[in-house]
């Protein structure tokens, strides 16, 4: 369970932070799995991030960037589905 200190509305700096646990855990620690918090934002806020746009579009590209970068571990961790024009927290 990665404890990480994620910032509202820091799609970016939050996708680095995740990336980063999930290789801390699997070089330094060995582990094969990490779980980690919301993707994007804490979820009591989730709300007010969803309601900016850019958030759907964020959120696709940050799923990308973990497909890409997390290797040879098993991530958890929560994000933002959209439908409409509502989302939804959905565990990936």
């Amino acid at each position: 369970m990665a404890q990480l200190n994620l910032v509202v509305g820091d799609v970016d700096g939050n996708t680095s932070r995740i990336v980063a646990a999930t290789h801390e855990a699997r070089t330094a620690t060995k582990r094969t799995w990490c779980c980690c918090p919301s993707l994007r934002y804490p979820a009591i806020r989730r709300r007010i991030c969803c309601s900016i746009p850019e958030c759907e579009t964020q959120v696709t590209q940050s799923i990308e960037r973990l497909k890409r970068e997390v290797r040879g571990i098993t991530l958890v961790a929560g994000y933002p589905e959209y439908e409409g024009t509502r989302s939804s927290m959905r565990q990936s």
